[in-house]
C-alpha cells in the first residue's frame, strides 16, 4: 500500500484547478499528460491552463458563461476544461456519438462559444454562428516534429472534405488573442459546475451539474481509501492512467480529475473506439485502467505474445461486465503476467460516475463491490408494477450497506437489514456532500432520481434492482424499467442473459419482452444473440442449450442472431433501441406455450435494423 501523506486533499470546496495545484503542492515536475508522445510536465500543465484563461477573459467571458466542448480528450480539452471552470465559466460536453441531441442541448445551453473538433463541424452547422465557434484539431499538440500515425490518419482523413468557414476561429489564434495579457490573480472563488448529459439507456436523456466539491470529493474518497488497510488499492506518483473514456461522460471527467490530482500520467488515447483499446495499452504501458466491458472484450480478443505486467488495476464500468468477460478478463490478465483481477464498479452521471467499486482486500467476483469510504448503499423496497412508486420512508429500507471510521482513522465495513439474495430491491446511494442535480429540462417528481428521504438525507435512486451479498458487497439483479410481467410472475432479463452467456458459443446477447396478445401473459421473453466468431453456425446447438438451461418463465418465446450488438453512446447495449426495432418489425406474441416451435430461425443485421428504423 502506498500512503501519500497530503492532507490538503480533505479540502474539497474550490475549483478543480485549484485542487490540482494543492493536492500536488511541491510536486510540479512530474509528467501530468502523455498525448502519443507529447510529454507536458505538471508546471508546463499549470502554465497551459494560466494561457488559456487569459484567453477566455481577452475573448470577454466572465463568470457564470457557459462552453460547449464537441471534441476527443485532447490536452486542449482538459486545458480549457480546468482554465473554464476557474472562472467560473461553466463547460457543457457534447456527446459527438448522438449528434442528434447536439442542437436540443446547446439551445438549453446557450453557450459563449463552442470548442469544435473541425471534423464535427457539420453537427452544428447553421445554428450556432461561426463567429461563436472555436476549430481545433489533435494536431495541435502532436509531439513535436512527429510523423502523423495510422490511427490520427484515419482520425482525420477527412480534413479536406470539411469546408470550414472563412472566419473560422483556430484554436492557435484564439490563444494569442490573451498571450499577452497578465496573468489573473483569481483563483478558487468560482464553485459552479460541469454540465454532462446522461447515456440515455433508459429513462429520458437530462444534463446534470456536477459541482467542483463532488469531483473533488471523489479524489478524497480515493485517498481515503490508499490510506487506509480495509481497502485494496495501491496508487503511487508516478504510475500511468490510461484515459479511454470520453469526456461527455460521468466517469470520462472522472478519471482525467483523478489521475492529475494523484499525481499520475495521464495518458491518452484519443481514438475512443475499443478496437483501439488494446493498441493503446501497448504503446503506455499503463498501471491503471478504467474501461467498459466492451474495451475488456477487445483485451480478451488479443492473441499475440505481448505481456502486460504492468497492470495493477483493472477496472470496468459503465455497464454489467457479464460472467463469462469476468472470468476470461481474468484468465488473460494472468496469462499476460498481471497481478490482479478485474474490478467492477457501478455509479451514474448524477454522482460523477462512481459510487462503489471492488476495492476490498480481497476482491469478490461478480460484484460492483463496496461504497465509497463516506458513501452509503441503500436497498429500497420497489413496486416492479409501478414506476412511480415514492421509496422515501425509512420504513421502506430494505438493507443498508456503510463503512464505520474508527478511531484510528481505519475503517470497517458494517450494513443494516436484510442481506442475501431474497432481499432484493432498488439499489439507492446517499453522499456525504450535496448533490446538484438536473439542469435545463423539467422533468416530473418520478423522472427526478434525486430524493431527500423521511432521514432527511439526499438518496439518488439508480433504477437498478439489486440486493447485498452476506459477504457485504452489492450485487445487481436488472434495471426495474427491464423487469417485466409473465403469467403473473416477474421475469428478469439480466439473469436470463447471464445464464445465456455461459453457453461457450454466446458472444453477447440482450432479452427484451415482446407484447403477447394471450390473457395472462403480458410479455414473453425474446433473445436477440450475437454468436462468436468462429461459432457462427451453431445456431441450434445455441437453441438447444437455452431450451435445456432457461426453463419455467424465464423460457426463451423467440430468438433473433445478430451480427454484432447495438449499443448507445456510452458503450451500453441499447435495450430500448432493440425493443423498438422488435415492436416494429415481429408481430405480438400468439401463444402462451412455453414449448415454442423454432423451426424458423431469425436473423437480422445491424445494418438491417437501421434500414427498419429510418423507414418507419
Amino acid at each position: 500500500m502506498a500512503y501519500i501523506n497530503n492532507e490538503k486533499y480533505c479540502e474539497i470546496d474550490k475549483s478543480l484547478f485549484q485542487y490540482l495545484k494543492d493536492v500536488n503542492g511541491k510536486y510540479i515536475d512530474f509528467v501530468a499528460i502523455d498525448f502519443l508522445g507529447r510529454k507536458f510536465k505538471f508546471s508546463e500543465f499549470v502554465a497551459k491552463v494560466e494561457e488559456v484563461k487569459k484567453a477566455l477573459i481577452a475573448s470577454n467571458l466572465k463568470e457564470g458563461d457557459v462552453i460547449s466542448v464537441l471534441y476527443l480528450t485532447t490536452p486542449e480539452t482538459i486545458f480549457l476544461y480546468y482554465a473554464a471552470n476557474e472562472l467560473g465559466i461553466t463547460i457543457n460536453f457534447l456527446n459527438p456519438i448522438e449528434p442528434d441531441s447536439i442542437k436540443e442541448t446547446i439551445i438549453d445551453e446557450n453557450p459563449a462559444f463552442v470548442l469544435c473538433f473541425d471534423q464535427f463541424y457539420p453537427f452544428i452547422k447553421g445554428f450556432v454562428p461561426d463567429e461563436k465557434i472555436v476549430f481545433a484539431n489533435p494536431t495541435d499538440s502532436f509531439p513535436y516534429g512527429i510523423q502523423l500515425i495510422d490511427k490520427i490518419k484515419n482520425l482525420i482523413k477527412n480534413k479536406a472534405m470539411i469546408k470550414l468557414p472563412k472566419n473560422a476561429i483556430k484554436w492557435k489564434d484564439f490563444i494569442a488573442n490573451g498571450i499577452k495579457l497578465p496573468l489573473t490573480s483569481k483563483n478558487g472563488e468560482a464553485l459552479l459546475g460541469t454540465h454532462l448529459g446522461t447515456g440515455g439507456s433508459s429513462g429520458i436523456p437530462k444534463q446534470v451539474n456536477l459541482s467542483n466539491a463532488l469531483l473533488n470529493n471523489i479524489v478524497k474518497q480515493h485517498y481515503l481509501m490508499n490510506n487506509s488497510k480495509a481497502f485494496n488499492l495501491s496508487i503511487d506518483r508516478g504510475d500511468t492512467l490510461l484515459d479511454v473514456i470520453p469526456p461527455h461522460l460521468g466517469y470520462g471527467v472522472c478519471d482525467i480529475h483523478l489521475a492529475l490530482s494523484f499525481g499520475l500520467t495521464l495518458a491518452i488515447a484519443p481514438n475512443p473506439n475499443p478496437k483501439e483499446f488494446v493498441k493503446s495499452i501497448f504503446k503506455y504501458k499503463p498501471n491503471f485502467i478504467l474501461a467498459g466491458p466492451v474495451h475488456w472484450k477487445e483485451y480478451n480478443k488479443y492473441t499475440g505474445k505481448k505481456k502486460t505486467p504492468y497492470i495493477k488495476i483493472a477496472v470496468s464500468g459503465g455497464e454489467k461486465l457479464e460472467k463469462s468477460d469476468e472470468d476470461s478478463t481474468n484468465h488473460n490478465l494472468e496469462k499476460r503476467g498481471s497481478n490482479t483481477t478485474v474490478r467492477e464498479g457501478v455509479g451514474l452521471t448524477e454522482v460523477a460516475g462512481v459510487a462503489t467499486y471492488n476495492s476490498s482486500l480481497e476482491i469478490s467476483k461478480y460484484t460492483v463491490g463496496r461504497p465509497l469510504p463516506e458513501y452509503q448503499v441503500g436497498i429500497f423496497k420497489a413496486d416492479l408494477e409501478d414506476e412511480s412508486y415514492d421509496n422515501t420512508k425509512l420504513s421502506d429500507v430494505i438493507a443498508k450497506l456503510y463503512y464505520l471510521k474508527l478511531l484510528d482513522g481505519e475503517f470497517e465495513i458494517t450494513s443494516e437489514g436484510n442481506l442475501g439474495i431474497k432481499s432484493v430491491g432498488e439499489i439507492c446511494y446517499c453522499l456525504p456532500i450535496k448533490i446538484d442535480g438536473y439542469v435545463g429540462r423539467y422533468m416530473s417528481e418520478n423522472e427526478v432520481l434525486i430524493k431527500t428521504h423521511e432521514d432527511g438525507k439526499q438518496w439518488i435512486h439508480t433504477g437498478d434492482v439489486g440486493y447485498i451479498r452476506e459477504d457485504h458487497n452489492l450485487v445487481i439483479v436488472d434495471r426495474i424499467k427491464r423487469v417485466f410481467n409473465r403469467n403473473g410472475f416477474k421475469v428478469y432479463p439480466n439473469a436470463i442473459e447471464n445464464k445465456a452467456t455461459e453457453c461457450p458459443f454466446i458472444q453477447d446477447c440482450v432479452v427484451i419482452p415482446r407484447f403477447s396478445i394471450d390473457v395472462g401473459e403480458a410479455n414473453v421473453p425474446v433473445m436477440y444473440v450475437v454468436l462468436k466468431g468462429e461459432y457462427k453456425d451453431k445456431i441450434e446447438e445455441v437453441i438447444e442449450y437455452c431450451k435445456q438451461n432457461i426453463t419455467g418463465v424465464s423460457s426463451i418465446y423467440d430468438f433473433i442472431f445478430l451480427d454484432e450488438m447495438p449499443r448507445t453512446s456510452a458503450g451500453k447495449k441499447a435495450f430500448k433501441y432493440i425493443q423498438t426495432i422488435d415492436a416494429i418489425h415481429y408481430p405480438a406474441a400468439g401463444s402462451e406455450s412455453y414449448e415454442v416451435s423454432y423451426s424458423k430461425i431469425k436473423k437480422i443485421t445491424l445494418k438491417q435494423m437501421k434500414e427498419i428504423e429510418a423507414h418507419e
